[in-house]
């Protein structure tokens, strides 16, 4: 603890009066904002945040930290320890926390895929996009470089429709596939597979 005193000229009584000001170190260190990554102070200069309001040193995103830290490709935390309990770089050069690796849906596990597949189609359901419970679409998880083999020029692709469309008079025997990038945690898989699944609709309905 130490104290500072200032001089506050102030007419009471025509008194001049001395008024002591205490503030703790704790206090003080308190103001200081600090880095969620490493916890040094951030100098405002060379400072940024994430989309979950973690503010960390631009340094940890540099090269210098390309396999340890980064943005997450799948929920845009900043990695790292103690921000998301670390993360690891996937093969396809694509850098995944653990938050997310540990939500994510496995391309093994067949349950997971079908909750998310019946979850998806009865919203889509209840909002009016009828006919798609009748449909047996496969639904593959793969890596980065396998979507980008199937749709190139389209970097940040998390899924895709394939479909092979018969004549008007054949529709309902029209062909899909559904691919969906992997270590997407639970929300994201079932918004990308949402998507695909309106693309079903809209071929099924030539519109």
């Amino acid at each position: 603890m130490f104290r500072e005193y200032f001089l506050i000229s102030m007419i009471c009584k025509s008194i001049l009066c001395f008024i002591p000001f205490e503030i703790s170190f704790t206090q003080l260190e308190k103001s200081i904002e600090k880095c969620d990554v490493c916890l040094d102070p951030l100098d405002n200069k060379s400072d940024t945040t994430d989309a979950w309001g973690n503010k960390f040193h631009k340094k940890h995103i540099r090269k210098i930290n390309y396999m340890t830290k980064g943005i997450c490709t799948s929920c845009s935390r900043i990695v790292s320890e103690l921000t998301t309990n670390g993360g690891q770089r996937h093969i396809d050069g694509r850098l995944v926390c653990n938050i997310c690796k540990s939500d994510a849906i496995s391309p093994n596990n067949k349950n997971e895929i079908e909750k998310s597949r019946f979850r998806v189609l009865n919203q889509l359901n209840n909002k009016g996009f009828e006919g798609l419970f009748d449909k047996k679409i496969p639904i593959k998880i793969v890596n980065k470089n396998i979507l980008m083999s199937l749709k190139s020029n389209s970097p940040d692709i998390k899924g895709l429709c394939k479909a092979k469309i018969q004549n008007q008079d054949e529709k309902q025997n029209n062909e899909y596939i559904i691919y969906i990038l992997d270590e997407l945690p639970k929300d994201a898989f079932d918004a990308v597979l949402a998507h695909e699944y309106l693309h079903v609709w809209l071929f099924d309905n030539n519109l």
